[in-house]
């Protein structure tokens, strides 16, 4: 189902999308006030009609459209990429498996989980995105006393009160 926009036809077209479309019937046609249809996932061309009567004034193509040959070397490039993530998703899950001792009577399963300490702060350094500062909980680490000439902030419950008290006993 086309979708409806409203617009102007400028001098290099008509705009949309951050993108310009032309034909060779808008010549002539600057400023003129137009609706845009599109259909969804071809974009590559658009429908411009007239608001008021709704009458088709003609297609139009994106201008500055990339060339067969650089639509085929960027999909081999995002293919390259995924390739690239693939095997490096493999790789993750293969260094995420525990490994266990071989066992050869009936018994719980071993492990096989130790690795040097240095391996180990290689590996935190590697993964992307890793902060320790992010994983450390605040309250973790207590903190050190503030020096004596820092002012502290009162305890309610010890505080003493700024009215003085009124006792509703005393009172005649």
């Amino acid at each position: 189902m086309p979708h409806d926009l409203h617009g102007r036809d400028f001098r290099q077209g008509h705009r949309w999308h951050k993108r310009n479309y032309i034909a060779d019937w808008m010549h002539g046609r600057v400023g003129e006030k137009v609706d845009l249809r599109y259909l969804p996932h071809h974009d590559h061309r658009v429908g411009l009609y007239d608001p008021q009567t709704g009458r088709h004034l003609g297609a139009a193509v994106m201008a500055g459209q990339a060339t067969r040959e650089q639509t085929l070397s960027l999909k081999r490039a995002r293919r390259r990429e995924a390739d690239r993530l693939r095997a490096q998703l493999k790789k993750a899950e293969k260094i995420r498996n525990t490994r266990y001792a071989a066992a050869t009577r009936p018994a719980p399963s071993v492990p096989l989980d130790v690795m040097p300490e240095e391996e180990a702060i290689e590996h935190l350094r590697a993964l992307d995105g890793f902060d320790p500062a992010a994983e450390a909980l605040p309250d973790l680490i207590q903190l050190p006393e503030p020096d004596a000439e820092w002012t502290l902030p009162l305890n309610p419950s010890t505080a003493p009160s700024l009215h003085p008290p009124t006792h509703t006993q005393d009172q005649p």
